[in-house]
């Protein structure tokens, strides 16, 4: 017996689906000349003939088929709204731009103040470390020789130190006395 492949998109076989063709595409419209006048039913009365609606191919109700050659008939109305856009468009570019120099004007405005400001600082920061390198080298100063204005306790401390230093003399020439 003869094997048969596995149906796989590969190795399908043809027999078991129909392969259906698509129906091209029909042009929108068509180069011939359709017919105006549509099938009216035989079998009506004339109320419903009236009523009755007709189809043409170039009617404004089917634009699809419209021919593609049509051109305006009202050029100079479209030719004054188009001058109204251009017009209104031309405005809105010029408040633009005005807009634009407005801020440009205010961005260097602002950034001579900054700049300003930042010259203040630098020259505050210069003096502050001059300032600083003045304290340090006072205080240098102080360290090293003392000030001729002393403060009372100092002079109550030395003033007390001293009278203990003559009692203790005094007592001590009391004994020597006392011995001899």
């Amino acid at each position: 017996m003869k094997s048969t492949p596995p149906l796989t998109p590969i190795f399908s076989n043809h027999t078991l689906s129909p392969i259906r063709k698509r129906k091209p595409l029909q042009p929108k419209n068509k180069s011939e000349t359709p017919d105006t006048k549509s099938p009216k039913p035989q079998s009506c009365s004339k109320q419903q003939q009236q009523q009755w609606i007709e189809i043409s191919l170039f009617e404004e109700s089917n634009k699809e088929n419209y021919p593609a050659f049509t051109t305006p008939t009202k050029i100079e109305s479209l030719d004054t709204s188009l001058a109204e856009e251009l017009s209104v468009i031309r405005k809105r570019l010029d408040r633009l731009r005005l807009e634009k120099e407005k801020t440009e004007k205010m961005l260097r405005e602002r950034d001579l103040v900054l700049e300003r400001v930042m010259q203040e600082l630098k020259k505050r920061g210069k003096e502050q470390r001059r300032v600083e390198v003045k304290v340090e080298m006072l205080q240098l100063k102080g360290a090293t020789r003392d000030s001729p204005v002393r403060s009372l306790r100092e002079q109550e401390g030395d003033k007390n130190f001293k009278e203990a230093e003559l009692q203790e003399e005094a007592n001590n020439e009391e004994k020597q006395s006392a011995e001899e």
